[in-house]
Parts: structure tokens; C-alpha cells; sequence
């Protein structure tokens, strides 16, 4: 029912609408209904009329650009995004620019007094983000050896950690065993402050006044409305760094538009490149707006403590999550400005490389093979060792591009009376690129992975014992690790107020104000 217009919802009626499609849970059991009214109104809609509209009433959409339609995106021209690069032949294009940005700089700041709540040395970093890619970049920093402290509220707790379904028991604690809110957030400590109510709101300037990082990733016009605007801030702590992580940007004509790590990616134009040949476009399984976000993030907050280093001054950053993310389509918007043509969605199937892609084994696995040149066609024609894959006309790649429907189906026969791990190890050993295609949990056992260190062990209250990424980083002194599992719910409110110089008496009556809490309310 959310999702729908008020033009479609006095269509459907009140009586329809309440019993039916009121809840998540009746949205999803009435779902085939549901559609049978949201596709009269999406076919009176062009997708761009419909991306519009649902935004406008703040529901995350995406219009599923292509390559010319990202090219001239109205948000990207008013935010100066492209810049013109010119090649040694005079040919121009335009490409993707900053990732980030600069938007505020501040006078210079003086060091912060030691103590408080602070770990002695550390770089000082407030998370105020939620979800994936703010979280990310403050793991990140976490594991660099940042003192990170989250801060959410018990009545409106990060979403990453999950919802508690009406009716549920209470005991069960559902908001602690979200993998994703659990990975992400480790290394931090946990605060919980109602940053809607004077006394939570108070507390966290107090926090951020002695803070050199804050990062937020709220909808536009959050902070805002909460009063924790840089302005506001750096008044107090001029050499305070912000990230901010708006999804098209603070400006633009789609400046206030609504997004996740999905939408993003749709925007961004990768979608429009993603599928079968012939086939629909094909949204990727994990949402990559948000883990490049906050990589990206992440990165600019680096480089903003740098430039701090020398002048003293602290910034705001902004990183844009769809700027962040449309260098992963550069080659494809290059390719249409040099073509003119749209690239087309092509499967697993690479240009220049033939054959490419995941073929079938004989026990039910699967293994990828990709051919870059003709001397790999010719190794691979030799480990096959069947009069087909001799045939002087695919010894080159025209060749095989003419037959490559051919060649697949050939060699996925083959393949498939083959053992998943003997052949990529013969594959290899004749000088093939191929590799077992692993599930999850083949992965969490991968030899290069568990030897270089790359999973961390966690115990953590309510779900035990698992392992955790690292990050994919090895520096002189060993791979840089958050030290610690995710917090709890307002874990360590009591020893941070407490360094704050909040008294118990003063404690006990913020949790019975609903200031502080652990328990979701």
C-alpha cells in the first residue's frame, strides 16, 4: 500500500487496501493482487514518469538508465559531474569525475584536549550512519586503528540490524543477529541517544565537539531537522572532518531522491548492462552501491585527514553514492561515445575473449573458463583432445566469435563430464585461465584467503562464534583488523556518558526519559 498513488488507491478502495496490503506480511501473501492493480498503473506510465512520481512521495526507485540516458542525466549535468577528456586523435569524451568532494572548509582547529571518552592516540570518529556504506567507511577506519563510536537510538536503531515482526518474542533479541549489521560494525563501540529529544540531541554535540570525524548517510534534510549541521558543528570544533554520503547529491534536481545500494546501481546505468542477450536487465545479488560508497568514503575521509595534517582546517566531503559508483561503467560509456551504438547485455560473454564464461561439471558444480587469445584457444583445444576443438578455423578469434553459440554448447558437453576441481587444476596446469566456481562456504576455506589471514573470528552475545571479512589490505606490519565484534544495543552507552561525565543517577533518568535504552522500543 505504500508504494501506491492516491489516484490508485481511491481506484482500489480503503476496504481493499487496509485488510490486504497493510503490512509487509500481507503485502507479500496478497502479492499476486496487488499486482493485478500496481500494472494498469505502471502501463499508463512511462519508467521515467514513474521514477519521478514515486520519488517525489520518497519511495527508492530506479529508472534503469542506459549508457546515453546516464550521459544526459539532468542531476549529473546541474552537479558539473563529467569532465571532457581529449585523446591523441582529437577524438573527445566525457568521463566520470571526482568520486567526491569538497562542499564546506572550515578555520583552522586546535588539538583536542586528551580524556573523556576518548582512547588515548586515536583518531576520534562519530558514526552517526546506518545501513551499509556509511558503517563501511567507519569499519574501515576502525580497522586503521580509528576509536569509532556509533551512535543510534533505541526507537529508531540502525535498519541494518533488522526488524522485530509484531507479535515476536522479545527474548529472541532479532536485532543482534543481523550477519550483515554484524560484519560491518565491528571494531566500534555502541551508544544509543535519541537524537529527537533535547537531552540525546545535547549529549551528542558534547560528543562531537571533542570529535575529528562524523559520518552521516541520512535521508536529505535529516541533520538538518536534527540540528547537527556542520555550520552548527564546526562553530565548536572547527577542525571537524564530515563525510556525507547523499545518493545523487545535496543538489541537483534530484537531490532529495531516495536511495539504496539497489537503486544506485540501477541509476548508475550497470543494470541496463546487465542479463542474458535478448533477455530483461538483470539487477546484480548485493546491492554494490553501498560497499563502494563506502570504500569511497573511506578514501576521501583519508584524504581529508591528510590535507587537515597540513592545513589544520577541517571539510565536509561529500560522496555522492551514483558519482561514486559510475566509474565501474566507464568502459561502457566510453565504448558508446566512440560507437554510437548502446552496448548490449551479452550474458557471461566478454569481447575479445572467446569462449568466456561458467559451464557445467559432472558433479553438479560448475567451473569458469575464459580464452584471451589464440594461444590459449590452442592450449585449451589441446586439453579438450576432441576433432572439434581442432578445427583450423576457430584457431582464430573471428573465427570463434562466428561459432561462439557452437563452441559453448561443445564445450559445456565436455565440461560436463569432467570433475569441477581436476579439470580447472589440468586447465591451469596447461596454461588456461579456469576456476572452480566456489559457494560460500567453499570460500570461508580457501586456501589464500585462511593463509594470508583474510577471516577474523568473532564471539559476540546472542550468536556465537563466526568469521568475519577482513579488509582486503596487507601492509609491512600485517593486514590492519577492527579488534572487537559489532556492539550491542546501546552496549557502551553507560561507559561513554560515564567518560562524559554523566553521573548514574543522571544515567537512569535518560533511559527513563527514552534518551538511552537497549531494548528496541
Amino acid at each position: 500500500a505504500p508504494v501506491v498513488e492516491d489516484e490508485l488507491l481511491s481506484r482500489i478502495g480503503p476496504e481493499i487496501v487496509v485488510p490486504r496490503f497493510a503490512s509487509p506480511g500481507e503485502r507479500a501473501k496478497n502479492i499476486g493482487q496487488l499486482d493485478e492493480y500496481l500494472l494498469p498503473w505502471l502501463a499508463t506510465r512511462t519508467r521515467w514518469e514513474v521514477y519521478h512520481e514515486l520519488q517525489r512521495n520518497r519511495i527508492p526507485c530506479s529508472a534503469h538508465p542506459d549508457m546515453a540516458e546516464v550521459l544526459a542525466s539532468p542531476q549529473l549535468a546541474a552537479r558539473g559531474f563529467w569532465r571532457e577528456v581529449e585523446t591523441p586523435s582529437g577524438r573527445r569524451y566525457r568521463v566520470p569525475g571526482a568520486p567526491a568532494r569538497v562542499r564546506t572548509n572550515s578555520r583552522a582547529g586546535e588539538p583536542h584536549a586528551p580524556g573523556g571518552p576518548w582512547r588515548e592516540g586515536a583518531l576520534r570518529v562519530v558514526d552517526l550512519s546506518m545501513g551499509w556504506a556509511g558503517p563501511l567507511a567507519g569499519h574501515i577506519l576502525a580497522s586503521l586503528g580509528a576509536d569509532v563510536i556509533k551512535v543510534e537510538s533505541h526507537t529508531h536503531f540502525d535498519w541494518w540490524r533488522g526488524s522485530r515482526p509484531p507479535g515476536d518474542d522479545p527474548s529472541l533479541a532479532l536485532h543482534e543477529r543481523s550477519h550483515v549489521f554484524n560484519a560491518v560494525n565491528r571494531g566500534k563501540r555502541g551508544i544509543t541517544l535519541n537524537l529527537a529529544t533535547p537531552a540525546g540531541n545535547e549529549l551528542a554535540h558534547r560528543l562531537i565537539r571533542d570529535a575529528d570525524v562524523v559520518i552521516e548517510n541520512f535521508g536529505a534534510g535529516i541533520i538538518e531537522k536534527l540540528g547537527l549541521t556542520y555550520e552548527r558543528l564546526a562553530a565548536e570544533n572547527p577542525g571537524l572532518i564530515m563525510l556525507r554520503q547523499p545518493g545523487f547529491g545535496s543538489d541537483g534536481p534530484e537531490g532529495g531522491y531516495v536511495t539504496f545500494g539497489n537503486t544506485i546501481e540501477g541509476m548508475s546505468g550497470l543494470t541496463s548492462l546487465i542479463g542474458y542477450r535478448g533477455g530483461e536487465p538483470v539487477m546484480l545479488s548485493n546491492a554494490l552501491g553501498d560497499p563502494v560508497s563506502g570504500l569511497t568514503g573511506a578514501i576521501s575521509l583519508l584524504a581529508a585527514l591528510a590535507a587537515r595534517a597540513k592545513d589544520g582546517r577541517g571539510r565536509v566531503i561529500e560522496a555522492a553514492q551514483l558519482e561514486g559508483f559510475i566509474p565501474l561503467v566507464s568502459e561502457a560509456l566510453l565504448d558508446y561515445q566512440r560507437t554510437g551504438a548502446l552496448p548490449r547485455r551479452n550474458g557471461n560473454r566478454l569481447a575479445g575473449r572467446v569462449p568466456s564464461g561458467a559451464f557445467p561439471c559432472a558433479d553438479g558444480e560448475w567451473v569458469a573458463i575464459e580464452v584471451r587469445s589464440d594461444a590459449e584457444w590452442e592450449r585449451l583445444a589441446g586439453a579438450i583432445g576432441e576433432p572439434w576443438a581442432s578445427d583450423p578455423a576457430l584457431g582464430s578469434l573471428a573465427g570463434r566469435v562466428a561459432r561462439e553459440d557452437e563452441i559453448e554448447q561443445r564445450l559445456a558437453a565436455w565440461t560436463a563430464r569432467q570433475q569441477r576441481e581436476e579439470l580447472a587444476d589440468r586447465l591451469r596446469a596447461a596454461g588456461v585461465v579456469a576456476a572452480p566456481v566456489l559457494t560460500e562456504g567453499e570460500i570461508l576455506s580457501l586456501d589464500p584467503l585462511v593463509e594470508s589471514g583474510f577471516w577474523v573470528g568473532e564471539e559476540r552475545a546472542h550468536v556465537g562464534f563466526h568469521l568475519y571479512p577482513g579488509l582486503p589490505i596487507r601492509a609491512s606490519a600485517g593486514r590492519p583488523e577492527a579488534l572487537g565484534p559489532a556492539p550491542t544495543l546501546g552496549q557502551h552507552t553507560a561507559e561513554v556518558l560515564a567518560a562524559m561525565g554523566v553521573d548514574a543517577d543522571a544515567l537512569a533518568r535518560l533511559e527513563a526519559e527514552g534518551v538511552t535504552g537497549t531494548i528496541p522500543a
